[in-house]
């Protein structure tokens, strides 16, 4: 409802301009909706980006933090199990 209203006035404001040899204000005033238009989108688009690349930043150090835990979940018990035959042969 609202919405028709606003368009409706805006005809109106058009036609106003129009009639009374105004038109290049009304040029203008498009002109300017349209840049806003466009940088808004410019602005969501890089908020947009940048969500994107810090989510990609978190997966990267939970799957970094992954892969260290399952290497010392291989490598240590293996370095203590040689370690612990190293010791005991030097010992016999």
């Amino acid at each position: 409802m609202a919405s028709k209203a606003l368009r409706e006035h805006e005809k109106e404001l058009k036609d106003i301009l129009f009639y009374s040899g105004n038109a290049p204000v009304w040029e203008e005033m498009m002109a300017e909706r349209a840049r806003l238009i466009k940088e808004r989108n410019a602005l969501e688009r890089e908020e947009a980006e940048r969500k994107q690349k810090d989510k990609e930043a978190k997966v990267r150090i939970i799957m970094n933090t992954l892969w260290l835990a399952g290497a010392s979940a291989v490598v240590v018990p293996l370095v203590s199990a040689l370690f612990h035959v190293i010791t005991n042969k030097g010992l016999k």
